[in-house]
């Protein structure tokens, strides 16, 4: 298994626009209502939508998803694509671990405008697998932006573990 680190430095500011910090407080990847936990699948829905969803807080522009939480969260099942800018906070690439159990992709980030950015700082993805981007593909117009940030065994037909689509 090859490990690979890159590092991009950037600022973690969300701008002027208002935005909200919405925290994951479980490992667990569930989608149900009442069960008194945010999970990092309803946060990508509520930071996307800018609504509560379950019992996530609702996003308002960039918004900051950040765990509470440390330990290894294992996806069940392809995350939300993530449609606008967006900050994701883990506490440190050796204590939060992102897993897609060399099934699932862990994070889509299409865009859907120039200028929009995702930036990731202290996770480390492991067994990612996609068709583009094991770990994490973006969309045309769009800035990926990591600190912190570890990816391990993660594979794809194109792009490994990233793949930055600049076509679209």
């Amino acid at each position: 298994m090859a490990c690979v680190t890159i590092r991009l430095c950037g600022a973690l500011s969300a701008g002027s626009v208002s935005a909200a910090t919405i925290t994951v407080d479980t490992l667990v990847d569930t989608d149900i209502v009442g069960d008194g936990i945010c999970t990092l699948r309803e946060a990508i829905i509520a930071a996307d939508s800018d609504s509560a969803y379950h019992e996530c807080p609702a996003g308002s522009g960039t918004d900051t998803i950040e765990f509470s939480v440390t330990g290894t969260a294992f996806v069940n099942s392809v995350l939300p694509d993530i449609t606008e800018s967006l900050i994701i906070k883990g506490p440190g690439f050796t204590k939060l671990i992102l897993d897609g159990s060399s099934l699932y992709q862990l994070l889509s980030f299409p865009g859907s405008g120039a200028g929009e950015s995702l930036n990731i700082r202290g996770v480390k993805f492991r067994n990612g697998s996609g068709f583009t981007g094991g770990a994490i593909t973006t969309g045309g117009n769009t800035t990926l932006i990591t600190n912190e940030v570890r990816f391990r065994n993660c594979s794809s037909s194109y792009g490994g573990a990233l793949y930055m689509n600049t076509n679209s």
